[in-house]
């Protein structure tokens, strides 16, 4: 939805009341950010959002490696945001973003939608 079709509707997408009502829409959400090999290293990086808002970054890493000691080596690693912090990234993130972009309000409405997020829409004139 451009600015021009916000204004002329007055009202954004919102999701349906069945959805908001949803216990599963309100699972935690899960992302894999990485393929989990490359042949002979297993390598894996997770996002993952839980109900109550708390971001985790999770990477792992294991397999054959020249600089492990006995020819295999783990490592896991994790960090974890609390719930305002992590609105605070989302909020430093989408500042680098859209800083300088003429079409911002429209990049943001387009993520909005596309990925089913509630939102409201508001136009004067």
């Amino acid at each position: 939805m451009t600015i021009a079709q916000a204004r002329s509707t007055g009202q954004g997408a919102k999701a349906p009341a069945a959805e908001r009502s949803n216990p599963a829409a309100r699972a935690p959400l899960r992302r894999h950010l990485l393929p989990p090999s490359d042949g002979s290293r297993y390598r894996q990086l997770t996002l993952a959002l839980s109900v109550g808002g708390d971001l985790s970054l999770t990477a792992h890493e294991m397999g054959a490696s020249p600089e492990a000691a006995w020819g295999a080596d783990d490592h896991e690693v994790s960090l974890s945001l609390a719930p305002e912090a992590a609105q605070r990234l989302a909020f430093v993130l989408l500042a680098e973003e859209l800083k300088d972009r003429g079409d911002g309000f429209e990049r943001l409405l387009a993520l909005c939608e596309r990925h089913g997020l509630d939102h409201r829409l508001a136009s004067w004139t």
